[in-house]
């Protein structure tokens, strides 16, 4: 008489159970794996193509890396064809643009185009004679770069620093009233001549100062202590040259 095989059921269960088991280990190191990797690829990224995404074009019709902007300061210019106050700014903000590069100043103008499809797009590029990069129409980092604007409507110039950060939300008037003093201010952190006017003179709510009075005075005080700074640099240079020329005088005499 045969002795049934009791255990035969256990064990086919228990190399079940145990291949299962592997098999989700695997996947669970591979999928966290990945996660891990994604993440430090997204870190590893610079700003510029975490914000205007891998590429960028040209008026040309060919394609840059957003990491060619390294070291400069931008202008993020939210604009359209179909705009009268940006067929007006365009010109003023071309000469401001190709002024500081010819003095070798580190900024470009990024265009952020408003317009209706792509079509609209390269026509107003074509006609206003553009000749700096665009983020492309369809692009996902075009949209949300007009969703996140602070200030409404176009045109808007929203200017960033070497690391991103807006430091101006709409620099349009430092453009038409400063022109290239405006960029020294945005670069070292001035209130700029205008700011003046726009803070102490009723203006109407889109042309006030954009920082608020904690902001206006902050930099107003960061201008005082430049200020106050040269002032003591000259003095004391003018006290070196004064102690030079008198032992110089008197080694003379001697």
């Amino acid at each position: 008489m045969s002795v049934p095989a009791v255990n035969a059921v256990p064990t086919s269960m228990g190399f079940f159970c145990k291949h299962l088991m592997a098999k989700v280990l695997i996947l669970s190191i591979v999928l966290v794996s990945s996660f891990a990797f994604g993440e430090a690829n997204d870190d590893e990224q610079s700003w510029q193509i975490r914000t205007f995404g891998k590429s960028l074009e040209m008026p040309d019709g060919k394609t840059i890396s957003p990491d060619e902007l390294e070291g400069k300061i931008l202008g993020l210019y939210f604009s359209g064809q179909g705009c009268g106050w940006c067929r007006r700014f365009t010109p003023r903000l071309l000469r401001f643009r190709n002024g500081l590069q010819s003095l070798g100043v580190p900024f470009e103008v990024i265009l952020v185009s408003e317009d209706g499809d792509s079509s609209k797009m390269a026509k107003h590029i074509k006609e206003e004679h553009l000749p700096f990069p665009a983020i492309p129409y369809d692009s996902i980092k075009r949209i949300k770069l007009i969703k996140n604007k602070v200030t409404p409507g176009i045109p808007v110039l929203e200017v960033l620093d070497k690391n991103g950060e807006v430091i101006v939300k709409d620099g349009r008037f430092h453009v038409e009233r400063e022109y290239l003093l405006a960029y020294f201010s945005w670069r070292y952190g001035l209130p700029n001549i205008s700011d003046y006017v726009m803070y102490f003179i009723p203006q109407p709510s889109h042309l006030r100062y954009p920082g608020g009075a904690r902001e206006f005075f902050r930099k107003l005080a960061r201008l005082a202590i430049l200020c106050l700074a040269v002032t003591y640099a000259v003095k004391g240079i003018r006290h070196l040259h004064n102690l030079y020329a008198s032992r110089r005088k008197t080694c003379t005499n001697e």
